[in-house]
């Protein structure tokens, strides 16, 4: 595993692990049970907690994701739509 060659005490790895946890989309699509449509909608104008595009691709923050959900979807700031060409 690459984060136990950066870090080669097993704590470390583990304490790095927790901090760079991500979902994925059909990961937060299953935990809401919405569509993958829905998620990208969320995502794209900021309504999701913790996601952020990563080369292309959705990624959700765990942690923020939770608080996000917890609070019953109500912390993120929604952006502007933007049109879709």
């Amino acid at each position: 595993m690459v984060l136990r060659n950066l870090f080669p005490s097993s704590a470390m790895c583990g304490k790095i692990r927790r901090m760079i946890e991500t979902l994925t989309i059909a990961e937060v699509c299953a935990i809401l049970r919405i569509g993958d449509r829905t998620a990208y909608e969320l995502c794209r104008t900021g309504q999701l907690g913790g996601a952020v595009k990563v080369g292309g691709q959705w990624r959700v923050d765990k942690a923020e994701f939770l608080k996000w959900f917890k609070s019953g979807g109500t912390t993120a700031r929604p952006k502007k739509a933007t049109r879709r060409r």
